[in-house]
Order: structure tokens, then sequence, then C-alpha cells
């Protein structure tokens, strides 16, 4: 290879930005280390477009600077039953993860600039499921949507109900299912769940 580029999760979540810029200085050929400010299938919708524009010949600058902006072009939004492992992960506290455990009550998380943020709290899982879809669709209207990965570790079920729910609102969109990433899945336990939406 002459030049590599290489997304990596948020900065801001993980500490493979450094750990990579570092290995970079060991290599001659330039090494283009990306923060993505993304999570989970976030980072791979980024590379399947970055592997589509290599195909068509665009030039390495245009191409570290689509990766640099791409979490512009995407909305992440994702929860879990269980916040213990929120907790255990140091994204909240102990109490907050008990009383949260006690009152059933599910969190629903966006990333912001590479970061976990807070955008509301609801009970009962087809409540969760309907806002999950709900600040994808808020965020990235149904005909701007152009792609959409729903992510889960366990939930089949759960899965397959936010894949049609999707599908009736944004039917030109393309909509999958894709497992939590281990580190993903570390964070949310096995009950995590969430949408990753791209704009076109």
């Amino acid at each position: 290879y002459d030049v590599l580029i290489v997304p990596v999760l948020s900065g801001k979540l993980s500490g493979t930005n450094v750990s990579a810029t570092i290995a970079a200085r060991d290599f001659e050929q330039p090494i283009h280390v990306v923060d993505s400010q993304l999570i989970a299938d976030g980072t791979g919708l980024l590379v399947k477009n970055l592997g589509d524009l290599i195909q068509k010949g665009t030039p390495i600058k245009e191409l570290v600077e689509y990766a640099s902006n791409f979490h512009n072009k995407t909305r992440t939004f994702f929860s879990t039953d269980d916040l213990s492992y929120l907790q255990k992960g140091g994204r909240i506290g102990k109490a907050k993860a008990l009383m949260g455990n006690l009152l059933k009550m599910k969190p629903v998380i966006h990333i912001d600039e590479g970061e976990l943020k807070p955008v509301e709290n609801v009970r009962g899982n087809k409540k969760l499921l309907e806002s999950l879809v709900s600040h994808i669709l808020k965020e990235i209207p149904p005909e701007n949507l152009r792609r959409a990965r729903v992510q889960s570790i366990w939930r089949k079920e759960d899965t397959v109900t936010l894949e049609k729910m999707l599908r009736e609102e944004a039917p030109e969109a393309e909509i999958e299912s894709r497992i939590f990433e281990p580190i993903i899945a570390t964070h949310l336990g096995p009950q995590g769940i969430g949408i990753i939406g791209e704009m076109k």
C-alpha cells in the first residue's frame, strides 16, 4: 500500500485513537488516523462509503476530509435494559444505575460529537422502541434517510420490530441489522439495542 486511512472509534469513548496515532509513527508510509467521533456500525458505514469512494478514484485528501466529517451525516441512539453495565463502564453513577433498574427505566442515549448524551428515560419496551425510531426520524426525516442499521446483542425480536417500523416510515431507505461489536456490548450488556442512521 502507499497510504492508509484508519477510521477509529470516538476518541472520547475509546483509547484506540491515541494508540493508533502512536503506532502510525513507526511506519514510513503515510497513515491517516481519523477520529470518526462514532461508535458501533456508524464506523462501519464510514468504512463502506470510503471503499466506494476509493473505487471511484477519489483523491486521498478528499477521503481523509470525508472521513473526518462523516459523523455530521449520522445519528445514533441506543439503550439497554440493565443500567449496571453502563455503571461498571463508568458512564453513569452507581446510585443512578440502581434507581433506574428499580424503577425499570430505560435511558435513550445519543452520540453527539463523539460523546454519550442522555436524551430521555422511558418505561416499557414498546415505548423504548417507539422512542428510538422517533428520535432517529426526528433528526433525519424519512425522505432524507439513506441507510439505517439496527444493532443489538440478544434482542432478535426487538431488532425485527425496529426494522419493520423503520421500513414503514422510510420505505426507500436501506435498512439492515447487525450485532453490536464487543466493545459496545461490554458497555450496554446483553440487552443493548440501538439505531444508527445515515443521511443522504
